[in-house]
């Protein structure tokens, strides 16, 4: 071999240390203990399912510049909260398995996670309905700001001074404003609501569809921790 020939094991060596990591990076989602094909399940139901709600409160008291098809923003909403779902029901199997992991009635785990699962999932849809609603209320008030300065700039009468300010009521402006931020809060209110509800019937349904294979890892040969 001529001494002006690069080593051959240059060539194979960067190969094999990224598989290498690779393998590395599969046997540490192994060592969860969970099955991550059954939860990402789990996130999509839940997803798809919350974010049909919250697309549907959007459209009733959202605001007009961000009216679009329905299902093309539940569709895209729903997607873009699928990570958060996911990582909110792995969350909340590791805890279940931690905490009532140790107990032999298979009922008492199921009832564990299945509490913990909706507690959390519900959290999540009622965190993207706040920040829906309020991304709306702000949209809202601007519109309410630019009306308000287009009539004013139309009126040449001054208003009346008042006879007592210190019992002046919330009128004009500020009264829309408020009255729009009432109706985002009872929107919310609601929306939770109604979130929690379909949580409570969703989740128990997917353990029962899955049984224990939430529990499992998804290599049949991994034990869990």
């Amino acid at each position: 071999m001529s001494l002006h020939e690069p080593p051959a094991h240059r060539l194979v060596f960067e190969p094999e240390r990224g598989h290498a990591t690779t393998e590395q990076t599969v046997k540490r989602v192994r060592r969860l203990g969970v099955s991550l094909l059954t939860i990402i399940v789990f996130a999509v139901v839940i997803s798809y399912v919350n974010g049909f709600w919250v697309t549907s409160l959007q459209g009733a008291v959202g605001s007009l510049e961000r009216s679009e098809p329905p299902f093309q923003r539940w569709l895209r909403d729903s997607t873009i909260m699928l990570p958060l779902y996911a990582a909110g029901v792995l969350l909340a199997v590791l805890l279940a398995r931690r905490w009532f992991g140790c107990n032999k009635r298979a009922v008492v785990r199921a009832a564990g996670a299945g509490v913990l699962i909706i507690a959390v999932c519900t959290l999540v849809g009622i965190v993207e309905l706040a920040n829906s609603a309020a991304y709306d209320y702000q949209l809202q008030t601007e519109h309410i700001d630019v009306v308000e300065s287009v009539n004013h700039d139309h009126t040449t009468e001054s208003p009346a001074p008042l006879a007592d300010n210190t019992t002046a009521s919330c009128v004009g402006t500020c009264a829309a404003k408020r009255s729009t931020l009432g109706l985002h809060i009872r929107a919310v209110t609601h929306g939770s609501a109604v979130l929690l509800a379909t949580n409570t019937v969703l989740v128990p349904w997917l353990l029962a569809v899955g049984g224990d294979r939430i529990w499992q890892p998804d290599d049949p040969n991994g034990a869990p921790p």
